[in-house]
């Protein structure tokens, strides 16, 4: 019975989730809209795994070695952003990068996540800077 739920957890990983964050990192999300297509990927563990709507389903996502949405979102975002400043109109795109990193600042991330993020964005500067 396990082994049925995972493998429907990878189907919906699999083909849902690239439907659900398609092009996503292209625009400026608010945390609010962030927070409810969060909530919406939640709701597939929760059906998956026969949770209550009110139960939050962090700790399952921890102990499946998941990443929530907020996370992946940010990391192709961040994975974006990186993918644009290797191109030859890098710096015309700073901009973007330093608008992003202001929004996370502004947002109330958890510090593990704020962290990564953090030390992915250095990794970028890094990368554009000795381009």
């Amino acid at each position: 019975m396990a082994c049925q739920k995972i493998v429907r957890l990878h189907l919906m990983e699999s083909y849902c989730y690239p439907v659900l964050s398609y092009a996503l990192e292209c625009f400026n999300l608010s945390s609010t809209h962030i927070q409810q297509l969060n909530a919406c990927w939640n709701s597939v563990y929760r059906k998956i795994f026969h949770y209550k709507p009110w139960t939050s389903v962090r700790e399952l996502i921890h102990c499946l070695e998941r990443m929530n949405f907020e996370y992946l979102f940010y990391q192709k975002k961040l994975c974006f952003l990186h993918n644009l400043m290797c191109c030859n109109i890098g710096i015309i795109l700073l901009p973007l990068l330093w608008e992003f990193l202001h929004t996370l600042m502004n947002m109330q991330l958890q510090s593990t996540t704020l962290r990564v993020l953090h030390l992915l964005t250095i990794k970028l500067r890094l990368d554009i800077v000795y381009k």
